[in-house]
């Protein structure tokens, strides 16, 4: 399970993976679904994913090749815990 925890996505042994943040204040209304996973930023022309069809390894595995991917992570994503 992957932890949320102050705007940080850390995995289940506690490594750091990295920082959410949109430098843009990005909200769901400016993005347009493009595939089921997959979303077009109307503010800065960026692909999101969407983590809700991956699997863990794949999450971590994209934020470990492409550190630069912005992703759309609901709070109903079970492989996700968020903590305060």
């Amino acid at each position: 399970m992957l932890i949320i925890k102050d705007k940080k996505i850390f995995s289940d042994d506690g490594t750091f993976l990295r920082v959410i943040d949109c430098p843009r204040g990005v909200s769901g209304s400016d993005l347009t679904q493009t595939s089921d996973h997959e979303f077009h930023c109307d503010k800065c022309e960026k692909q999101i994913v969407a983590t809700d069809f991956l699997t863990e390894d794949s999450i971590v595995e994209l934020i470990t090749d492409k550190p630069e991917t912005c992703l759309k992570v609901s709070r109903f994503d079970p492989l996700f815990r968020f903590e305060p």
